[in-house]
């Protein structure tokens, strides 16, 4: 069996003299990352890239008169905080899976080579954003035990996924409850008084541009636009939004839903195909309307148009850590991690250790802070009496600063610094 061969396309157009192999990888995928596909990929790479050495790294096989792309993943090249030179899977603000395109059968060979091929470049492989529950995950965990390479998990978390049932109907009595269907029945049929009612899909040969338009705009009547987070705040951001919708309509790879009130939008889903599966991509809903949930109505509706024959198996949510987007209506989890490799095993393993050894103690330092702050708090309070609601000792200036009420860390903001 001969071996692979990697190749680093350092700039977007040596990578494009090859997309029609490209194209024929994400096709074979065992785990479709529409992410990694050309669809987002080079919007991505065009947009999102300024200041990261970005590469793609392409593993290649011998077939026919040709070789052939066997495995695919973008690679961000940098030094952390230490000087340790790292390699990351990357991902770029708008990227929720990072998990490479491999052909069916391949997984073990491609990844093998590529940590062997990567030592050269960087002394830990970073890999985030990763599904602990496909093939690849599999194989991964059985290739790091049997080379004794060592590794940390530094992140795990659940996001909500989409599996078809046989019904839409069975689906929903299976995991909402009888009240919960109810109440979503009333929100639709109280929106529904302020004005006609309809849900729009965008025709596979409708001009995009305006929808796109709507998005936006709906988007600054949203939390996104007062947190600073709209896509039209950012015009980089804006560009990559409108080359990845106008690339994925023109690949039938698209699917927009709306809800209009009155004839105007006041929610909207962006979702994005590959092959039997679905991500969903961006979201948004005026929030004047928010006592009416017109975002949770929406995903209801497409929840029954998925059970339609033609419309992706599976769907991942793409939410992000403690988020619960989708989780109250789609029964199902993925397990998603991130993972710190080391490529070379002697300063790589160390550096592991040295990080596992902070996490450990920081973690210990919150908890004597919070034993210590409650401790204090108690002892300092004359008895009988009762501590103010926020947890504040009214003495000293001094003694109120540190007192002050625990952060989500456990700790107050002075004795996090010391503990950080």
């Amino acid at each position: 069996m001969a071996p692979l061969r990697w190749v680093q396309f350092r700039t977007l157009a040596e990578l494009l003299c090859h997309e029609s192999a490209w194209r024929e990888l994400c096709a074979e995928a065992a785990e479709p990352n529409i992410f990694f596909e050309p669809t987002v990929l080079v919007p991505a790479w065009q947009h999102l890239a300024a200041g990261a050495a970005v590469q793609v790294w392409a593993a290649l096989e011998p077939h026919g008169n040709a070789d052939r792309f066997v495995g695919l993943v973008p690679i961000e090249l940098r030094r952390n905080a230490c000087g340790l030179r790292l390699a990351r899977f990357w991902q770029h603000l708008h990227c929720s899976t990072c998990v490479p395109l491999v052909r069916d059968g391949y997984h073990e060979r491609v990844f093998a080579s590529l940590l062997e091929h990567l030592r050269r470049e960087a002394t830990l492989l970073e890999m985030p954003r990763f599904p602990g529950d496909g093939p690849f995950w599999q194989v991964l965990v059985e290739l790091l035990l049997r080379q004794r390479r060592p590794w940390l998990l530094r992140e795990a978390f659940t996001r909500a996924v989409f599996r078809r049932g046989s019904s839409a109907e069975e689906y929903l009595a299976d995991y909402l409850s009888t009240a919960r269907r109810k109440k979503l029945r009333r929100l639709s049929r109280r929106l529904a008084e302020r004005g006609p009612l309809e849900i729009r899909e965008l025709a596979p040969h409708a001009d995009v541009g305006p929808w796109v338009d709507q998005f936006l705009a709906l988007e600054q009547k949203s939390w996104k636009y007062r947190a600073g987070t709209a896509l039209c705040q950012h015009p980089a951001e804006m560009a990559f939004f409108r080359d990845v919708a106008a690339a994925a309509h023109r690949r039938r790879q698209l699917r927009i839903l709306a809800m209009y009130l009155d004839n105007r939008p006041i929610a909207m889903i962006v979702d994005l195909l590959s092959g039997t599966m679905g991500f969903s991509f961006k979201s948004t809903y005026d929030e004047s309307f928010a006592s009416f949930s017109p975002g949770i109505l929406l995903d209801l509706e497409s929840l029954h148009r998925l059970h339609q024959p033609g419309e992706p198996l599976h769907f991942d949510s793409c939410s992000t850590p403690g988020s619960m987007s989708l989780k109250t209506l789609w029964r199902h989890r993925r397990l998603m991690v991130e993972l710190l490799i080391a490529l070379r095993p002697a300063l790589g393993g160390a550096a592991l250790a040295a990080l596992a050894a902070g996490r450990w103690l920081r973690a210990l330092g919150r908890r004597l802070c919070s034993h210590d702050s409650a401790f204090t708090t108690a002892s300092s309070q004359p008895a009988g009496s009762e501590a103010p609601a926020d947890g504040r000792v009214a003495q000293t200036p001094t003694e109120a600063v540190v007192q002050a009420p625990p952060t989500a860390s456990g700790c107050s903001s002075v004795e996090r610094r010391i503990v950080l």
